[in-house]
């Protein structure tokens, strides 16, 4: 399947200068071909998204560039330039539609909706207590029917950093007046300079160093700069392996793109290590197990880590694989291959004649 950019100009006061562009080293459609994954086009309120067997892009006749695929995509695959959102008194930010405030100002998006989960962890990473919003009546607006709200992104990223002892994201609604003196206020814009990371984020820390270090694809993905190894720490997705179903095959560990699934050895055992703080929700594992093995569930916290692992050859074929060590093992046991594939099928006894 291949990408299709779209370099389509949006309408006019966007903060997004051009049509999304998909990325296809990262969508999950590039890199497995019966991917389930349609979040980017169930967000789109106007069908633009293109997934079939032969095309993944984006329709530019149909795209006004609200930019509501952007932060449903759990790949970050679908991209765009964005203007950072103003920053208002000392930790307040603004943001509006496009539909109530004036074309080209500061703090004006197509959709205010198109702030997701990962922005809001940014926000507060840079020290915003508040957004204020201003928008229309979203029930009336054809970009309401889209499954992509602010609202639940601002529920599950409030979530996520209460169960790390962090502040959370308030939403203040304001009127045009609200809005007027809220843009009076405005200071320069978010960025990285001095940013107040209140204890939450792990972004200095030696472990989330090292966790990005290794994963050349994430980019320094807001959900892995989380604090993960506190008590109680909630995970926006989190992979779960059903132990009656697996059969240690690896697929899943395979297709993982950043590692949330992985073959590992703690202290020379073999593990199957579940990692949720590398999960994005891609759901490639999901789509790749044959036994239906693998779940994925939302903001829960941390319910596996590691499952143990036992090394073993094939009687039949003579290759190593490896089995869930608490389904125990077998006498003669083959690997899941040769167990669906009988690799004793066309042999057939020879029965010497003694007479002879």
């Amino acid at each position: 399947m291949q990408a299709e950019p779209a370099h389509a100009t949006a309408a006019s006061g966007s903060d997004v200068d051009f049509a999304p562009d998909i990325n296809g080293e990262r969508c999950v459609h590039a890199l497995i071909g019966d991917a389930s994954c349609r979040a980017c086009a169930d967000a789109c309120p106007h069908d633009a998204i293109i997934i079939d067997d032969e095309r993944l892009g984006i329709d530019v006749s149909r795209c006004d560039g609200c930019g509501l695929c952007l932060p449903a995509c759990p790949q970050r695959a679908v991209e765009a330039e964005t203007v950072p959102l103003p920053r208002i008194g000392r930790d307040g930010a603004l943001i509006a539609c496009d539909q109530v405030a004036p074309a080209g100002g500061a703090g004006v998006r197509r959709c205010v909706h198109s702030l997701g989960v990962r922005d809001i962890l940014d926000l507060a990473r840079m020290g915003v207590a508040s957004v204020s919003v201003f928008c229309g009546d979203c029930k009336n607006c054809d970009r309401g029917r889209s499954s992509q709200r602010f609202e639940a992104a601002l529920y599950a990223a409030n979530a996520l950093l209460a169960s790390r002892g962090g502040a959370t994201v308030e939403k203040r609604a304001v009127d045009k007046a609200g809005f007027e003196r809220a843009r009076a206020e405005i200071g320069e814009g978010l960025s990285e300079k001095g940013l107040s990371r209140r204890g939450l984020f792990t972004g200095l820390a030696k472990a989330a160093r090292e966790r990005l270090d290794d994963i050349s694809s994430v980019d320094a993905d807001p959900l892995m700069l989380l604090e993960c190894d506190r008590d109680g720490a909630l995970f926006l997705f989190h992979p779960i392996i059903d132990v009656e179903r697996c059969t240690a095959c690896g697929s899943c560990a395979r297709i993982c793109p950043h590692g949330a699934l992985a073959f590992v050895r703690s202290r020379n055992v073999p593990m199957l290590a579940v990692d949720a703080a590398r999960c994005t929700g891609c759901r490639m594992c999901i789509d790749i197990c044959a036994e239906q093995a693998v779940v994925l569930e939302g903001l829960v916290p941390r319910r596996q880590s590691g499952l143990e692992l036992v090394e073993m050859d094939c009687p039949a074929c003579g290759r190593p694989f490896t089995r869930l060590r608490s389904q125990g093992v077998a006498p003669r046991e083959t690997c899941p291959i040769c167990a669906v594939n009988n690799p004793y099928s066309k042999l057939h006894q020879v029965i010497r004649d003694e007479r002879n």
